[in-house]
């Protein structure tokens, strides 16, 4: 009997290497149909596996937590599915007899965080707290896997600075176009529009080397739409076009007006796979770690790609349990749709 390996991050099959007579042991994945007594032996690629006729029958017997899955031999729940312990579950989160989807509020370190509630797709790690990268650290540093607290010589914008490293609140003042909240942050001791500046740019003039009045250039703020500009760094909005600064949209391919990749995420529509993001509304996969879009999978905890409930369903996911979403029977562990929900087996 075939075995059809499904293409899933987790769950998913471990075969051995080997020939036709090197057996392996089925850690997890999608068990296959049931056979005749003892077990049921499957042939793929690469080698064999075998797989525990019971965890192919459609009912829920021996030492599974639910129907076929859970245990000690069949592959592991998926959300929604009952289990005994964090082991029964693909996501290795059993609550209160569930397998639950992973949360950042769930007091676990599950999916992309890199310690309890942080990092990945939820808020950054504080200070001590574990990380993998920068961008899982509110102080944007990562160092030995730990998050630093925040200094004025680490090279980041972090804490309480205007700008990197700069600012009142490190005794050292930002240069001009550096950001800024006060006069106090700024060399120039002119702080406009958040924007260090000189004096000159607020005497309602338009002076030399500004692009309009009291705008542009390098020294002042960028300019307000229908300003006058020379190029597109003199406007607000990062377009500069036949001499005028232009509202920004989300097909001018510039990145502005809080969109958090070109022309998408933000006010405009979902970003694709691999964008950047702030969070998962930016990303059309509705999942969005370490600030970028990621792929649809079938073990992260939102429905998507072709899934029809959380990491099950459709043709490449785990098939769901009873109260999940489907769109046909074998989207259904029972094998039994609907009117688009996984329902019990009817009849005999």
């Amino acid at each position: 009997m075939t075995l059809l390996l499904v293409a899933c991050q987790s769950p998913t099959f471990h075969v051995a290497e080997g020939t036709a007579s090197t057996t392996g042991e089925q850690t997890s994945g999608i068990a296959g149909e049931g056979g005749g007594s003892g077990t049921q032996t499957t042939t793929g690629g690469g080698g064999t596996g075998v797989v525990a006729n019971h965890c192919s029958n459609d009912v829920k017997d021996d030492d599974e937590t639910d129907i076929d899955c859970g245990g000690g031999t069949c592959v592991d729940c998926v959300d929604g599915l009952a289990c005994d312990s964090d082991d029964d579950c693909w996501n290795r989160g059993c609550v209160d007899g569930r397998c639950v989807t992973p949360s950042c509020v769930d007091g676990r370190m599950n999916w992309e965080e890199s310690d309890v509630d942080c990092g990945g797709s939820c808020e950054r790690c504080g200070t001590d707290e574990h990380c993998n990268e920068n961008a899982q650290c509110a102080s944007n540093v990562c160092t030995a896997r730990t998050c630093d607290e925040p200094s004025c010589s680490d090279g980041k914008k972090n804490g309480s600075e205007a700008d990197v490293d700069c600012g009142e609140a490190c005794g050292t003042p930002c240069p001009l176009q550096a950001a800024c909240a006060s006069d106090a942050d700024c060399e120039s001791e002119v702080c406009l529009n958040d924007v260090c500046s000189t004096e000159a740019c607020d005497n309602g003039n338009t002076d030399a080397g500004e692009a309009d009045s009291d705008c542009g250039g390098s020294d002042c703020p960028a300019c307000d739409d229908g300003s006058d500009c020379q190029m597109d760094t003199d406007c607000a909005s990062g377009v500069c076009s036949q001499g005028t600064c232009q509202a920004a949209s989300c097909s001018d391919g510039t990145r502005n007006q809080n969109e958090s990749d070109v022309d998408c995420g933000g006010p405009c529509g979902p970003c694709p796979d691999l964008s950047a993001c702030t969070q998962a509304s930016d990303c059309a996969s509705r999942a969005c770690a370490d600030f970028i879009c990621q792929r649809p999978t079938c073990s992260d905890p939102v429905r998507n790609g072709s899934e029809t409930g959380i990491n099950c369903g459709g043709p490449g996911c785990p098939q769901c349990g009873v109260g999940s979403a489907c769109n046909v029977d074998g989207d259904c562990l029972t094998n039994a749709c609907s009117e688009g929900t996984c329902t019990e087996q009817s009849g005999g």
